[in-house]
């Protein structure tokens, strides 16, 4: 196996390191649910769901 990963330029015996620098940036619009359900007979259910989003971005587009 080490001959496998020296062809590759990796040498087993220094150990392996790996360091990265990421940075990610992620913005959400804030949401907000409000649901109700109603059991007006052994067959029928009624249900209302509302839902909102909010954001900077979502508005100004």
């Amino acid at each position: 196996m080490a001959a496998q990963f020296g062809g590759m330029g990796i040498d087993l015996s220094k150990g392996v390191v790996a360091n990265y620098d990421l940075s990610v940036d992620l913005n959400f619009p804030q949401t907000i649910g409000f649901g109700i359900a109603y059991k007006a007979s052994p067959k029928l259910n009624s249900l209302l769901i509302l839902n909102g989003l909010t954001g900077k971005k979502l508005l100004t587009r």
